[in-house]
This record gives structure tokens, C-alpha cells and sequence, in this order.
């Protein structure tokens, strides 16, 4: 093999790739980033059985052939090189990359031992990249970090036939995105490649056109994309794909069903309060410091206020009092683990909060809204921000003080 590639298209090579090597690869050769040279072109594979990265670049190809390095130190390379052309070279059973006056000779390993990866399943439509992105990191938040049960570390996608739908939980919260997307015509062919497709991929909007996937891998792989660029949605075979030119990667889907969650969404509230994020986030992280690890902070509504409250009389106590909407005959107060809340205002991306709630208060959904009153939305509260809810379960509140 022998290449010659620019160093801008180099480095966004081999660091995307380097994405899905295993932090503990289950066999040697999983430590190892694949790079086939063919005319015109340099690509770069990584495979942890669990998420595929397949990325290629425009190069000068002297002589094509194959080579299996160490994944880690080839990106640590990458990182420390100067920004000139880079060469590669394989001799035997090693490999020379030289940069400038840098030049590193690899021991490359055994390409044969190296699993088949995955194919990238038909696409059934698309998503522009830094949406896919927002909705993944609002979703990702809520979604378990134990994987005592694996199918709550993941994000469900569910491809509607007018939007995409994002959703997770850890059991005690759920956030729910909703976005764009471009349904593929089922009349038009696969946009990646001319030959047909293995098998043919679910249509948008049927009971078989969703994906559960770890909640962070996809995260990960949909910031490998450039935000302006529409992605292709891949889906069949237990995997789910992303696909753009230069660029494919296939996440293995979780076993297990998702909870039905639409029920949890109370269709008639019968309370509702309207608060400024910034002042909210900044009383909750303040008052948060008195509370003991686990222990929630209460947010005390009354008629124009809430009192943001931590601690109790025979321990330390902090309170914050802010101004809200909050029009009920009667006070509520909502116990919530302080992170929880946190996380959900941070992901709001709107000036002001709502939380609407049942008649026990349980469980509370947090929406954004544009204004504090009925100028953005002709009612108080403004018009809520119908793309991402929070929904959080409150604790039993202590009422001390």
C-alpha cells in the first residue's frame, strides 16, 4: 500500500473512525483501525461489534492494498503531526507514516483475524445532522446510566411520517423530542449507492420503523456528522444506520421492550405555573448546596412566586423566592432531585419554563415557552415548545422549615 493524503482530511479520518474503538476491546484485533487504500481514496473502519464507524476521504493512491493498526496510537499520531501532506507506506508486517520531518513505523496486526462489519441498512429517509444532534443530547440526559436493565440506556427513535421522534428514561424521568425528517419516497431508490438493497427497510410511520439504540453511542455518532449536512436514516437487520457521503455508521439495536409512555402525559393538567430558567437555574443550583446527597429541594408555588427551598429546621436550611405565573386557588409545592430539574431547564433552549401537573401533582411535565404571558401564544404561559418535554416523578415533600 502505498498513499499520499492532504492533513485536514487525514486527521477528520482517522479520528472519526477512532470513534467506535472499544475503551476494553473484547479481542485484540478490536483495538485495531482498518485502512484500505483503493483508486482515489483512503478509508478507515473501526468495529466494537456493538457500533461501526466506516469513513473515507479523497487520496492519491500509488499502490492499493490493506493495513491494521493500532487504532488509539495511530489517532495520538494524528493529533501530534503537523499540518503538511501525510504518506503511508506498508512494508511486511509494518507500516511507515511520514509527515514533514515526522515519520512513525507501526507493527501492524493480523488483518485476517479482523470480523466482517455490519452492512449498512436501506435508508428510510433523512435528518439534517445538527438537529439530530440537539435532539440526541436533550434525549441521552434521561436515559439510565445502569445497565441492570440495557433497554433503559437507550434513546427509542420512532420515524412518523411527518416527524422523528427521540425518547428515554431511567424510570424516575422521560424526555421526549420531536423533530423534521424526510420520509424516503418507497418508490425512489437507496441515495448511497445504485445497487439494490440487501433487504428492503420498514416504511416511515409503520409499527416496525423504530430503533432503540444506547443512548450516548448515538449521541456519539451523530457528532461525527458536519451540523449542515442531512443524514441518511438507515434501518433493518437489528441495526440502525447513518449515512452521509464519506461517511457510514451502524449502531446495533438494544433487545428489550421500551415502556409505553403516552399515558404518562396528563391530557387535562389540572395546575400550571410559568417561571424565568435563568433565575430558576440559578436559585435551584444555590439552595441545592444544603442537600444532602439524594435529598431533593422543593419548589413552593404561590400566588405570583415560587420559594426554592432545601434542608430542613434541624439541618442546614436555604430558600430563594422568585417571581412566576402562578394563578391557583391553592399552593403546590413539587419535590424533585435537584439534578433532575437541572438537566431538564438546561435543555429547554427557551427564556421561561412551564410545569404542568395533575390533580396529585404526579408526575409533573416541564415544556419551554417564548414570553411569561399570552403575547407569544394568546393564553398565560405563552405557547409551549411542543417539540421537547420533560417529564420528571416528584418525591414526597417534607414540609419543614
Amino acid at each position: 500500500m502505498k498513499v499520499e493524503i492532504e492533513y485536514a482530511p487525514f486527521h477528520e479520518l482517522i479520528n472519526r473512525a477512532a470513534k467506535a474503538l472499544a475503551s476494553r476491546p473484547a479481542s485484540p484485533v478490536l483495538a485495531g483501525l482498518s485502512l484500505r487504500a483503493e483508486e482515489g481514496a483512503l478509508h478507515a473502519c473501526a468495529f466494537d461489534f456493538e457500533f461501526a464507524v466506516r469513513a473515507s476521504a479523497s487520496a492519491t493512491v500509488g499502490e492499493p492494498g490493506s493495513v491494521l493498526v493500532s487504532g488509539r496510537l495511530l489517532a495520538d499520531i494524528v493529533r501530534a503531526l503537523p499540518k503538511l501532506p501525510v504518506t503511508l507506506t506498508t512494508d511486511g508486517a509494518r507500516m511507515l507514516l511520514v509527515c514533514g520531518t515526522y515519520s512513525y513505523t507501526l507493527t501492524s496486526m493480523p488483518l485476517k483475524e479482523y470480523p466482517s462489519l455490519p452492512e449498512t441498512p436501506g435508508t428510510i429517509g433523512s435528518v439534517h445532522a445538527a438537529a439530530l444532534v440537539s435532539a440526541a443530547g436533550q434525549t441521552a440526559l434521561a436515559a439510565d446510566r445502569d445497565e441492570t436493565l440495557p433497554f433503559l440506556t437507550g434513546v427509542r427513535l420512532e420515524f412518523g411520517p411527518e416527524s422523528l421522534r427521540l425518547v428515554s428514561t431511567d424510570r424516575y424521568r422521560l424526555a421526549v423530542r420531536d423533530l423534521p425528517w424526510h420520509p424516503s419516497d418507497p418508490q425512489s431508490s437507496d441515495p448511497r449507492i445504485s445497487e439494490p438493497q440487501p433487504s428492503e427497510p420498514p416504511a416511515a410511520g409503520s409499527a416496525e420503523a423504530a430503533a432503540l439504540v444506547p443512548a450516548r453511542t448515538l449521541l456519539d455518532a451523530a457528532r461525527l456528522f458536519e451540523p449542515d449536512q442531512q443524514i441518511g436514516l438507515g434501518l433493518g437487520d437489528g441495526l440502525l444506520g447513518l449515512i452521509s457521503p464519506g461517511l457510514e455508521v451502524t449502531l446495533r439495536q438494544l433487545d428489550g421492550s421500551f415502556i409505553r409512555y403516552a399515558q404518562l402525559f396528563p391530557e387535562h393538567p389540572a395546575g400550571r405555573a410559568v417561571v424565568e430558567v435563568a433565575p430558576l437555574l440559578e436559585a435551584i443550583k444555590a439552595v441545592a448546596l444544603v442537600a444532602e446527597r439524594n435529598t431533593p429541594v422543593r419548589l413552593e408555588f404561590a400566588t405570583g412566586q415560587v420559594a426554592v427551598v432545601a434542608g430542613s429546621g434541624d439541618q442546614a436550611l436555604a430558600r430563594a423566592t422568585i417571581e412566576a405565573i402562578y394563578d391557583a386557588d391553592e399552593p403546590v409545592v413539587i419535590a424533585v432531585n435537584p439534578a433532575y430539574l437541572i438537566d431538564g431547564l438546561g435543555c429547554l433552549g427557551t427564556p421561561y419554563a412551564q410545569l404542568t401537573y395533575p390533580e396529585k401533582v404526579r408526575p409533573v411535565v416541564l415544556t419551554g415557552v417564548a414570553a411569561p404571558d399570552g403575547e407569544a401564544g394568546g393564553e398565560a404561559g405563552g405557547e409551549p415548545d411542543a417539540q421537547f418535554r420533560y417529564l420528571f416523578i416528584p418525591v414526597r415533600a417534607s414540609t419543614q422549615s
